[in-house]
């Protein structure tokens, strides 16, 4: 009865991971887990040890054995994950020292005189093969331990596993022959299990684990042995090394598999946040207050008032610059612009909370409401002819962030040369870090982007839509922003 108690339990357990990982996976989606790749498949080859009735430990000898393997997974975030694998292996076993004046008959039954007929303990061994095939749930232990708020390039993970099993012993004596008649093989049989593993990326494309961890079965005769105990504690050590392809549906996405996307930092608050959050709700008060009053004011200004934000052109380049006007509110009711600038608001305050005590709080919103109504034509492949695209050289940028609504010019004032890239077909802000001639130039200078804008990643543009876009100037006065 016991046995099946704990079969089902680990059965719970691995349902329930999976419905958990299911219901968050949605939330991770939110904070760019679809820009990683979830699925991977892999290969393994590994050293099982048996502990049964005999051992692969055995009192006069050692027998080492192979296993072959190969799997596939889908990780659902960061945190959970499900594998299917398949397992092959053989591998040798002896008596225990305390067993070698037993003998064995030629039914597998084990007899503990040693007057009865039989063949000694100490002049046998078995030959044991299995098949295993397993789901398994991956649980991410620096993800759930640490919380990572950089790209990580190993991870340790505990997986849990429910198995069907199938296993042939043969037990041969010194002579290899056979003495027993195999009448205890059958199946197929169930086990439990739990590996540890240390999986580290090689490339975007590769990884490699190192695992250990054992099978609990039910068949404790599976070495072809019995004997009166019916203790149900045998099991099989198994050490692997695995080669894992990470599957991506998208050739040109830079991001790595799901499992290595570190904690966004809005989740990770420094002591500067925590203080801010700490008067949250007052604040959040007080902002609404000031904006209903700002958003009255603008309603009222005249829309040909010179704006705040002013697209200027120079040397045939596109440059946004910072006036001292007030700005134009667009058509709209009041309460249309408060939630959509509500929203930005408390992403530049999760972004980056300084922006708005240095620069505050009223001319963020003025910038922003500016910023929607200037850019509200602009679209950087608009009316642009085909023999133009057709000859177009790619250039490859670092793109971190993606807005349906523009950020206020101020949001980058500490990073200069931000261009900013608006398609017609989806008319998001895509905002560039910077922009090279080649595509291992982005990837060298990535990781240091990524040290501040974590799941910025790189994408191809043509160089007509790389000069054709505004570039973001926080000073008065434009210059030409070379190549970083």
């Amino acid at each position: 009865m016991c046995k099946y108690v704990l079969i089902l339990f680990w059965v719970l357990l691995e349902v329930c991971s999976v419905g958990y990982a299911q219901s968050v996976e949605k939330s991770g989606e939110e904070d760019g887990a679809d820009k990683y790749s979830h699925w991977t498949a892999g290969i393994s080859i590994g050293e099982p040890f048996v502990f049964c009735n005999l051992t692969s430990f055995a009192a006069r000898k050692t027998y080492w054995g192979v296993s072959f393997g190969a799997f596939g997974g889908y990780q659902f975030n960061p945190v959970l994950g499900i594998s299917l694998s398949l397992d092959y292996g053989m591998n040798k076993a002896g008596a225990h020292s305390y067993a070698l004046d037993r003998k064995l008959g030629p039914d597998g039954t084990t007899y503990y005189l040693p007057t009865l007929p039989g063949t000694p303990f100490s002049e046998i061994y078995s030959q044991v093969r299995f098949f295993n095939i397993g789901i398994q749930t991956a649980f991410n232990l620096n993800r759930i331990l640490f919380q990572p708020e950089n790209p990580q390039r190993f991870t340790v993970l505990l997986q849990p596993a429910v198995y069907m099993q199938h296993f042939r012993a043969t037990v041969y004596n010194q002579q290899k022959r056979k003495v027993t008649d195999g009448s205890l093989n059958g199946g197929p049989d169930f086990g439990l299990g739990a590996d540890l593993a240390l999986r580290g990326r090689i490339n975007s494309r590769f990884d490699m684990q190192l695992s250990s961890g054992i099978i609990w079965t039910t068949n404790n005769t599976f070495d072809g042995v019995d004997n009166l105990s019916k203790a149900k504690d045998d099991f099989l050590w198994s050490t692997k090394i695995s080669l894992i392809y990470k599957i991506n549906r998208k050739s040109k996405r830079e991001k790595d598999n799901i499992l290595y996307a570190p904690v966004r930092r809005s989740a990770v608050a420094s002591a500067e946040l925590s203080a801010l959050l700490a008067k949250a709700e007052e604040r959040e008060k007080n902002e609404k207050e000031l904006m209903a009053r700002l958003i009255v004011l603008l309603e009222k200004q005249n829309r040909d008032t010179t704006t705040v934000v002013k697209v200027e052109r120079v040397v045939d380049t596109l440059y946004i610059v910072q006036k001292e006007a007030p700005p134009v509110l667009p058509a709209g009711s009041p309460d249309d612009h408060e939630e959509w600038v509500m929203r930005l608001m408390n992403k530049i305050r999760t972004e980056q909370p300084d922006i708005i005590e240095e620069v505050g709080f009223d001319t963020l919103v003025r910038q922003a409401i500016q910023a929607r109504e200037e850019y509200a034509g602009y679209f950087t492949d608009d009316n642009v002819p085909a023999e133009i695209r057709q000859n177009a050289t790619p250039k490859y940028a670092i793109q971190i962030y993606a807005m349906t609504n523009p950020f206020p010019v101020a949001f980058f004032k500490d990073t200069p040369g931000i261009r900013v890239v608006r398609l017609v077909k989806d008319r998001l802000y895509r905002y560039l870090y910077a922009v090279y001639d080649s595509k291992e130039e982005a990837r060298a200078f990535l990781p240091e982007v990524q040290k501040k804008y974590w799941d910025a990643f790189i994408r191809e543009f043509d160089d007509y839509m790389i000069k054709n876009a505004l570039i973001l100037d926080y000073s008065a006065n434009p210059a030409k922003v070379e190549k970083r």
